[in-house]
């Protein structure tokens, strides 16, 4: 049986960071268990990031009535970053001017070793053929949407994962052509 952890799950300084260049501050509700991610910027943005248990966190968007809205939800908080980085990476090109990027989100430009498992109903679940379920997102027409840039994300270095969100033409994550690059695993990131 899983239990129920009340303490604010923490995210890493460079995550934060990351974050607070996109316009959003972050505080920790110990009492309640949650991070909070809210946008100082533009229309009111409000993410709950809790942890339900000792094995999941999740990611939670907050409406204007206080309404919220399971966004993502993973076992691994590395793997939620990696996510944060992406969502918040979208706001940081609007902010510098830099054209947006439409990802590839169709299951055939999944990263090499995942796979998405479509038998549970009420979830779209991102899998590492090597280590099991990795991230889940509710079905919807748009899971894809979140579970497939993810899969990319992970491969690639947070410092090479910045780089590609602040590059013109998206690089190195993206090759000339717009789809996405494997990593040089030879090369630093």
């Amino acid at each position: 049986m899983w239990a129920v952890v009340t303490a604010a799950p923490s995210l890493s300084l460079e995550c934060l960071r990351w974050a607070q260049a996109a316009g959003f501050v972050h505080r920790a509700d110990e009492a309640a268990g949650v991070t909070e991610l809210r946008s100082e910027r533009g229309a009111p943005a409000k993410y709950l990031v809790r942890r339900p248990s000792t094995r999941r966190l999740e990611l939670v968007e907050v409406d204007e009535l206080h309404d919220e809205r399971l966004v993502l939800f993973v076992a691994e908080a590395d793997v939620l970053e990696r996510y944060l980085f992406g969502m918040f990476g979208d706001d940081i090109r609007a902010d510098v001017d830099l054209p947006f990027v439409e990802l590839r989100w169709d299951r055939g430009s999944l990263a090499t070793g995942y796979e998405i498992d479509d038998t549970n109903p009420a979830y779209q679940i991102l899998t590492a053929t090597d280590r099991g379920p990795v991230a889940a997102v509710p079905r919807s027409e748009v899971g894809l949407l979140a579970l497939v840039p993810l899969s990319h994300f992970l491969a690639w270095s947070l410092a090479a994962l910045k780089r590609s969100f602040l590059d013109e033409h998206f690089r190195p994550l993206l090759s000339a052509s717009g789809s996405y690059a494997p990593p040089d695993l030879h090369k630093p990131t």
